[in-house]
């Protein structure tokens, strides 16, 4: 008898598919980085490179065909239009390198923003953004301590998210096969938790690295004695921890209940 599609079988399936597609990205990030970072040097096209989240990545927006790539879902050109160059581009408008995100924090106290909020101003005592190199004749240096923070981030990335979703569709495909609550999916939901575990700490050290290197490449060009970097971006997070330790948690449990379940059928 002919097994029915399930929703499991569909998900394996559909997890398979989001391999080929991360798998397919990275090695499209690995191999346009260098051609994004030459291409800026060469003034023909712009270049973003970002922490959000906790996860790096860059957008790259290549000036004469207007062709745009994101290595981030919730980065796009609209959020920092000075990476995408008009109809007509001209010098001025392409070899430009944005960082970010930064908190800056003036030594005079709070600033006075040029933004009108109800019928006050907005007061502020930190300037968060981004910090953009205009067409910069240096751009080689500027690039060159971000290059491998940078491309080492996204690749740790992708190989562990690729790893976690391959754990998914085998067990998924076990549990369509009629094993439930063996030890080889025991083993699959634990290897899952370590793995969120792994990329929690590697984002977090990719993430610090690429950071550090950006902060100290913008302090470089930000040291007017009033200004000075404050923190790196709001929202730098990663949840994959206590989900690394919740998952763990309940491969314990169907290890212990499988366990119980062994006993139960010996004494019977």
């Amino acid at each position: 008898m002919k097994k029915k599609f399930t929703l499991l079988k569909f998900l394996a399936v559909l997890f398979q598919i989001t391999e080929v597609f991360i798998g397919l990205g990275v090695v499209s990030t690995l191999v346009l980085f260098p051609y994004a970072t030459r291409m800026v040097v060469q003034r023909e096209g712009n270049l973003g490179i970002f922490v959000i989240n906790g996860t790096p990545g860059f957008n790259y927006t290549h000036g004469s065909s207007g062709f745009s790539w994101s290595s981030m879902d919730d980065q796009s050109p609209g959020l920092y239009p000075e990476l995408r160059p008009p109809l007509l581009p001209s010098a001025s408008t392409l070899g430009r390198i944005t960082f970010g995100r930064f908190r800056f924090r003036s030594d005079d106290g709070a600033r006075q923003l040029n933004e009108a909020k109800n019928d006050g101003a907005v007061v502020t005592d930190a300037l968060e953004g981004s910090f953009t190199f205009l067409g910069s004749t240096n751009a080689s240096a500027i690039l060159a301590p971000v290059k491998w923070p940078c491309i080492c981030g996204i690749l740790c990335t992708g190989v562990i998210t690729i790893a976690i979703l391959e754990l998914l569709s085998r067990m998924f495909r076990k549990v369509e096969e009629g094993e439930i609550f063996t030890k080889r999916s025991i083993r699959h939901v634990q290897m899952i938790g370590l793995l969120f575990l792994a990329s929690s700490l590697c984002k977090g050290a990719m993430a610090g690295w690429l950071k550090h290197a950006m902060g100290a490449v913008v302090l470089q060009h930000v040291a007017t004695g009033t200004i000075y970097l404050d923190s790196s971006a709001k929202g730098d997070y990663s949840p994959g921890f206590v989900t690394g330790l919740v998952i763990l948690a309940l491969a314990e449990v169907f290890r212990q209940g499988l366990v119980l379940r062994e006993e139960n059928a010996l004494t019977i």
